[in-house]
């Protein structure tokens, strides 16, 4: 049987148990419960997912750190991001489709769409709109994907357990 931690997202875990009743009527306000191979696990990845053993390396380290960190730039960039005529989600499917749509702006300017956005109103969008739309997106997902290069090389110049600690793997994205 495998064991169940607790504790918040990203930080220690409070406590093991094997009974998920028990897991259940021990949660604390913002807790989670996260199955775990074994009691040695030492805290909860930041989405809450995992848990994360204990590391010695500083290379160890970082690799935990950067795992933490491309956590929350795939969080960001599936998001969704401000567009000229609204916000509009920005996972891979979502991507797929305006870039399905902007292909055929292109090939043709009378060409025009009802767009379902990210708070799920349904705004027309003319040719222009949409390329306008597509470039938004593929610029925002470009940015994301720049810091989240950056906080990696910050990550990776690290030179011990306190400097990685204090980088903001969160940091820079844009909205």
């Amino acid at each position: 049987m495998s064991w169940l931690a607790i504790g918040h997202k990203g930080g220690p875990i409070r406590m093991f148990t094997r009974n998920p009743a028990q897991a259940r009527g021990q949660l604390q306000a913002g807790e989670v419960v996260v199955p775990s191979d074994n009691d040695m696990a030492v805290s909860i990845s930041a989405d809450g997912l995992t848990v994360l053993n204990a590391v010695t390396s500083l290379a160890e380290l970082k690799a935990a750190r950067w795992s933490e960190a491309k956590t929350v730039r795939d969080t960001v960039a599936a998001g969704g991001c401000s567009t000229p005529l609204g916000r509009v989600q920005t996972d891979a499917a979502s991507y797929q489709r305006i870039l399905g749509a902007m292909i055929a702006a292109q090939n043709d300017t009378m060409y025009s769409v009802e767009w379902t956005m990210a708070d799920n109103s349904i705004m027309e969008h003319d040719a222009a709109a949409v390329i306008s739309m597509g470039l938004a997106v593929t610029e925002f997902l470009n940015a994301c994907q720049s810091v989240g290069e950056t906080i990696r090389a910050t990550i990776e110049a690290a030179t011990d357990a306190d400097a990685l600690a204090s980088v903001d793997v969160a940091a820079g994205y844009p909205d």
